[in-house]
């Protein structure tokens, strides 16, 4: 079973998503150096109780492999890099006596599912309609969007885009097995998102200024 470093974080990853970091603990510098050093991957998982900086974390069992795409330059003592999510995986233990935590893990793939297809046609509209109204909400104005047509690309595509959910809600969705259960999911969170924008829209109008989202 594969060992992998850990970084437990208040955020959840998806893959195909992109995280930005600063690393700046001594403890996660030497994460970050051993991974360079490896095959240039570690595990982002939501931390279920203790901290994010300065102490021990507990994290969920279910997380996302993640690669380190791009590395700065350090800067006022921390490191900045970009890490892009890979795959979905499941800690089967941890391994603490690291300066960081390492777990073996086992690489989650999405199985068949005969009702997936049918959940990823619900969640398309749901996600082009969303999309649109991100992009309206700031003055900018698009018609259909591209979208994968293999249910398991969609799942990952529009789990980037619950970036404004809590990040229990985005630990559920990640987590939800068969892979139709998790565009359910996803497609019920981006009704309530879209319904969110189009209130905003109404009451104040389109803004000006460019969005933060951008199909990769």
């Amino acid at each position: 079973m594969p060992r992998l470093p850990l970084f437990p974080l208040n955020t959840v990853v998806f893959p195909g998503g992109r995280l930005p970091l600063r690393i700046f603990e001594p403890r996660y510098k030497q994460l970050l150096k051993d991974c360079l050093e490896s095959d240039r991957t570690m595990g982002i998982v939501l931390i279920k109780s203790g901290l994010e900086v300065g102490g021990p974390a507990e994290p969920y069992s279910i997380g996302t492999q993640c690669r380190i795409d791009e590395l700065g330059a350090p800067a006022a003592g921390a490191i900045p890099l970009t890490l892009v999510g890979e795959r979905r995986f499941r800690i089967s233990s941890l391994d603490r006596s690291l300066p960081y935590l390492v777990g073996e893990v086992a690489m989650l793939r999405d199985e068949d599912d005969p009702e997936a297809g049918l959940a990823a046609e619900a969640l398309r509209p749901v996600a082009q309609k969303y999309v649109r109204l991100l992009f309206a909400s700031q003055g900018e104005y698009r018609g259909q969007i591209d979208l994968p047509g293999d249910p398991a690309t969609l799942s990952d595509l529009a789990g980037t885009l619950l970036y404004d959910q809590t990040p229990e809600l985005r630990q559920t969705v990640l987590e939800a097995e068969p892979l139709s259960a998790r565009l359910r999911l996803m497609t019920r969170a981006l009704e309530r998102s879209a319904r969110t924008i189009e209130k905003k829209i109404m009451r104040s109008g389109p803004g000006r200024g460019p969005t933060t989202f951008g199909l990769n």
